[in-house]
């Protein structure tokens, strides 16, 4: 055993010194060393204990056997002296003889037994001398082997921190070689198993851990990480939930269930385990930025705007504190603040793609009731084009480049965006939708419901399209269909207002004024001050000659809006037709004033013409002729003033 040690020692001085080479080498012996030494110690103690069982199983045999000879015989004695004088007398030399014979015999018994329990009692003392200088020599044993763990697991930890990972695995497996239940070892390998992307692996080296160690927080810690990098978030949650059991302030174990959470949407929870990481670390300015990005999805954007604060308090050029600070003020409608940041950021980073973006987008949000709103928009394409200098196939800088040219009039340039889009993702809703709409302003509507039907095949749900394809069918006099989209919308959400009034303009097509009406009213109940559907209710009730109904409908809208145009020319025009021309051209006038519309030209006409002003209405008909209206309708009407 004495060699065996300084066999040892002489290894451990080798690791000391960094011979990791020769460790490797000798690492045999090691396993060598404790096989064939418990091996021994094993069959040595087997045969002396089975020994000393057998030793005592002899003594104890001969013990009960003397106890009841000595009680037979003091049973015998007493019958002798209960028998008669005569008897006794006659047989008690005799027995004395044999008494003494029995005792002579039991003398040397007794001799004998004292000799075997004094033999064994001595062997005993050996056997238990023995079996503590083997307890000695195997705790000598088990220190000298952990020391050179400890040193194997040290050399593998800097081949770890030197990212050099096999390595590092080669040291952990030398000493599970020799014990498969070394706990920190198993839960070491994991760890490397686990930056080589292995979680499978990782995850049964920590399973083993925890078997082993049911109360090791780094195995159950880890495992949660594995488990969340291969996102199974669920399960990851149970384990730092269980380490959180062990320890329950450990920073990480709080901040990644927190990042987990908001993976899952799940925000309220997420800024729970956020608050609790923040309470053991409060300055830790990452957990406060995903924070703030929780309190934005929550639409809590003030408080979020507080919480980037505090991140840039300790790092004022954070761009991504920046970036989120800037979001949110630009869901407050503090666009030239959004714009700071994201001006404050760039400056830093001045290729960054979401940045470039975002700017883009608050420079049109920033447009407000600017006279100067076109620059707005040139600008805003500036900061597209710098995007897709960094990314030419991005389609979020595309999509929003494409939508400024559309405000900026310039169709075809926008549809190229949008083209460009389609070519790189046939499949891009946004892409699709927005052309879709280009193509409707321009009247072009089969072209536009051809787009809408490929992103209805993305999302069939998708309400705003299902509108703007209804109303391209409904310029296409196809009302039925037209209808039918309303309806879609209208299933998915009874109390839409746009698709009600959409849907009564199509039933008025289809001559079903009664159920056009009811529509109207519907959007009315949700909305009662608009215009809109107001004057559309009163048109349907004009076209079922219900004019002073429809008046009622014009004045309520008037009452809104005093300058309401459509509502003024509609009220003229029942005006007329209840034969108050007089009043009528009053509204006529007003709106001439404000718009020399040829149609409201040739009403004031007509209404002239009624009540006799011949000469007056021929120059109005001629002025409405000059402005736009149809000639043959004005020559055909000029026939009455020859």
């Amino acid at each position: 055993m004495e060699q065996y040690i300084k066999i040892l020692e002489q290894m451990d001085q080798q690791i000391n010194n960094q011979s990791y080479q020769s460790v490797q080498e000798q690492i045999s012996f090691i396993k060598y060393l404790k096989w064939s030494e418990t091996q021994n110690k094993q069959r040595l103690l087997i045969r002396e204990l089975n020994n000393s069982i057998q030793t005592l199983k002899e003594l104890t045999k001969e013990e009960s056997y003397l106890q009841e000879k000595q009680i037979n015989t003091a049973k015998y004695k007493q019958q002798i002296v209960s028998q008669s004088e005569k008897k006794q007398i006659e047989y008690n030399q005799k027995d004395q003889k044999l008494l003494q014979k029995d005792l002579k015999k039991r003398q040397e018994i007794s001799g004998r037994q004292l000799l075997n329990i004094q033999k064994s009692s001595e062997a005993s003392y050996l056997q238990i001398d023995s079996l503590k200088q083997d307890i000695s020599s195997d705790k000598q044993f088990l220190q000298q082997q952990e020391k050179i763990f400890f040193n194997i697991l040290t050399i593998g930890n800097s081949l770890y921190n030197l990212n050099l990972f096999q390595e590092a695995i080669d040291c952990y497996d030398q000493v599970l070689n020799i014990n498969p239940n070394h706990y920190n070892a198993l839960n070491l390998k994991g760890n490397t198993l686990h930056n080589l992307n292995r979680y499978q692996e990782a995850i049964e080296c920590y399973d083993k851990s925890i078997k082993v160690n049911p109360d090791l927080f780094d195995a159950f810690y880890n495992k949660g990480l594995s488990l969340q990098n291969q996102n199974h978030y669920q399960e990851a949650i149970e384990f730092y939930d269980k380490a959180l059991l062990i320890n329950s302030n450990d920073f990480d174990a709080f901040k990644n269930k927190g990042l987990i959470l908001h993976t899952l949407n799940c925000y309220k929870e997420a800024i729970q385990c956020y608050n609790q990481a923040l309470f053991i670390q409060p300055n830790d300015y990452d957990t406060l930025k995903h924070k703030g990005l929780s309190l934005y999805d929550l639409n809590q954007y003030q408080e979020a705007i507080e919480n980037q604060d505090k991140v840039l308090n300790i790092d004022p050029n954070d761009c991504d504190a920046l970036y989120i600070k800037g979001l949110c003020l630009n869901n407050l409608n503090r666009y030239k603040e959004a714009i700071d940041c994201y001006d404050k950021a760039l400056q830093f980073n001045p290729n960054d793609f979401n940045l470039l973006i975002n700017k883009g987008i608050n420079y049109i949000y920033n447009v407000g009731n600017s006279l100067h709103y076109l620059g707005f928009y040139q600008e805003a394409i500036g900061y597209y084009d710098k995007a897709s200098q960094i990314n030419p196939n991005d389609c979020i800088a595309l999509n929003q480049k494409g939508l400024s040219l559309h405000y900026l009039n310039h169709y075809q340039e926008a549809i190229d965006c949008y083209d460009k889009i389609i070519k790189i993702n046939p499949t891009d809703y946004d892409a699709l939708k927005n052309k879709g709409n280009l193509l409707h302003d321009l009247g072009y509507h089969k072209e536009a419901i051809s787009c809408y039907d490929q992103a209805l095949q993305i999302s069939p749900q998708d309400c705003e399209v299902l509108n703007f394809k209804g109303l391209s069918l409904h310029y296409l006099n196809h009302n039925q269909e037209a209808r039918d989209c309303y309806d879609r919308i209208l299933n998915k959400n009874p109390n839409d207002c746009n698709a009600l009034k959409n849907k009564g303009n199509s039933l008025q097509e289809l001559g079903c004024f009664q159920e056009a009406i009811d529509c109207y009213d519907k959007a009315l109940q949700i909305n009662p001050n608009d215009c809109d559907t107001l004057n559309l209710k009163g048109l349907s009730l004009y076209d079922q000659k219900r004019f002073q109904e429809a008046i009622d409908c014009y004045d309520r809208t008037l009452m809104i809006n005093s300058k309401d145009l459509e509502a003024v020319n509609l009220k003229g025009q029942s005006l007329h037709y209840l034969n108050s021309c007089e009043q009528a051209i009053k509204f006529y006038d007003f709106t001439l004033r404000n718009n020399p519309n040829p149609n409201y030209m040739k009403y004031k006409a007509d209404a002239l013409l009624k009540i006799g002003k011949k000469e007056e209405s021929k120059e109005q008909y001629i002025k409405a002729l000059n402005a736009g209206y149809d000639k043959d309708v004005i020559e055909n009407i000029m026939k009455i003033f020859k």
